[in-house]
Order: structure tokens, then sequence, then C-alpha cells
């Protein structure tokens, strides 16, 4: 089963609402156990040495929690910016799980290049 999102990329209002949206459905895909690729292809990952900077953004993100606990004095602008927080820190997972849900695959004689959801190439293996 292969989740699409069929809304237009090229409209610039709709951009990052799309990427939202993507890095969610890679995060549910990757809880889920599923990858985006054809059954009988031969399916690699790219997502190593990927991991420093969405981990230091994790890290920092929990600094920032207790920090902003501390500092803010409104409980009402405490549980805001908690929230807001949360979801940065899973558009970042779903990010990060978007490299490993579509992974890179070779079918009979292609190979198909993506990055994320998008594919950057698809070649014959003969190239």
């Amino acid at each position: 089963m292969r989740f699409r999102i069929a809304w237009k990329e090229e409209e610039p209002f709709l951009r990052g609402a799309v990427s939202e949206l993507r890095a969610f459905v890679s995060l549910v895909m990757l809880l889920a156990g599923r990858r985006d690729a054809p059954k009988d292809a031969i399916a690699f990952g790219y997502a190593k040495g990927s991991l420093a900077l969405p981990l230091a953004l994790i890290v920092v993100s929990a600094v920032e929690l207790v920090v902003v606990h501390v500092l803010v004095p409104w409980k009402w602008a405490q549980i805001a910016l908690l929230i807001l927080t949360l979801w940065g820190v899973l558009f970042i997972l779903g990010y990060l799980a978007s490299r490993v849900v579509y992974p890179h695959f070779i079918t009979g004689e292609e190979l198909h290049l993506r990055w994320g959801h998008s594919k950057v190439l698809v070649t014959s293996l003969s190239n």
C-alpha cells in the first residue's frame, strides 16, 4: 500500500503544509514498518551519516523546553511553547523517517534514486 499526497507542489502557499504533511505520513509509515518500494525491487538506504544535525536539533529542543519552563512565568505560554516544540521535534523525526521510508531501489534494469519522497534520478543500470 502506497501513500500519496496529490496536492500540487508548485503552489507556493502550500509547499510548507505539504512538506509537513509528508513528513508526518513518513513517520506513520515508519512506525507501521512500511517502505515505499516495489516488492520485486532491491531497496537500499541513504539515511546513514545524516543523523547528526537532526539529533542536535532534538537535543537543543529538549534544552529549550527546560529553559522555557523556567523563564516563562505564564502557564498558557508554557503550554503553547511546549506544543510548538513537540510539533517541531515530530517534524524533524518525520523528515528523518522520509529518508528511511523512501529508499533508493533497483528494479529489473533501472536504478531509482530518491531524496525523501522525490525521485531524483531514474536511469538504466547499463549507465
